[in-house]
């Protein structure tokens, strides 16, 4: 597994400074190798939600980007960092089938995951191109990352570029205006924009179009997936976002995906 970031982080657009609730606020562009196991599900030639390696047949997502969607309509496109301009180095692959974890409430986005099934493998051997692990939220750093294609206004078109922000998560029974049953602290991850004096300069918060990507923790200088980018308040640096808690997902990847590749 390739050392990455070591920042947690929420996929997301970022741009600019702060410009009242309507922009995410500061973050970041991700260079090349920087999060290879990031992926694009691209829907009618448009980049629609975010999504990680698991292994070289499955992308872990939420259930919230492909329920209702058809596997014909769908393409992954990993280790590229513009999903409109393609150099060469990117693979776009097919969907072969989605798989919906099947408590999967669509009221409340409860237990908001699902796996995507490619019709062949992903190439490991190229530099920018590799899968993540994924474990529980290290509460001895309650900071992340999240890295996406997302709007970078309320209600604004997705990112062409990859960007990614630095999130303070939150082991709270409530997570801003949600509550139970929007929010379960058992099932759930709940962050906010990073704050700290002086601001850290890649604050973030995600919007439109980053569902479906990962939180990240670091762990020994490896970057560990803790959640999946679920719904948010707004795109407002001070609004709350909440992440599906990977976790105790572990039987039902495991039995559905097969293993993560050895180390």
């Amino acid at each position: 597994m390739k050392p990455v970031v070591l920042f947690i982080s929420i996929i997301c657009s970022v741009t600019g400074l702060a410009v009242l609730n309507e922009r995410i606020i500061g973050g970041d562009v991700a260079t090349l190798e920087q999060f290879p196991y990031v992926v694009s599900v691209i829907e009618n030639e448009r980049h629609s939600c975010g999504g990680f390696i698991y292994n070289n047949r499955w992308i872990i997502t939420a259930a919230s980007c492909v329920d209702g969607k058809l596997p014909s309509a769908l393409k992954i496109m990993a280790g590229g960092l513009d999903w409109n301009v393609m150099t060469g180095d990117e693979q776009i692959i097919s969907v072969y089938n989605i798989y919906i974890f099947e408590g999967y409430n669509r009221t409340f986005n409860v237990n908001d995951i699902a796996l995507i099934k490619v019709t062949r493998d992903i190439d490991f051997n190229l530099p920018n191109i590799d899968f993540v692990r994924y474990n529980e939220v290290n509460t001895d750093d309650l900071t992340g990352i999240v890295i996406g294609w997302g709007a970078t206004a309320e209600n604004g078109t997705e990112s062409n570029e990859l960007r990614y922000g630095t999130v303070d998560i939150k082991e709270e029974i409530q997570c801003g205006d949600y509550s139970q049953p929007e929010f379960k602290l058992s099932s759930m991850i709940c962050a906010y924009g990073a704050i700290a004096e002086p601001p850290v300069p890649t604050a973030g918060s995600p919007c439109q179009y980053d569902q479906g990507s990962p939180l990240i923790q670091s762990s020994i200088g490896q970057d560990i997936a803790v959640g999946v980018m679920s719904k948010t308040e707004s795109c407002s640096m001070d609004s709350a976002s909440v992440y599906t808690r990977l976790s105790i997902f572990y039987s039902w990847l495991q039995q559905t995906a097969g293993p993560q590749p050895l180390q």
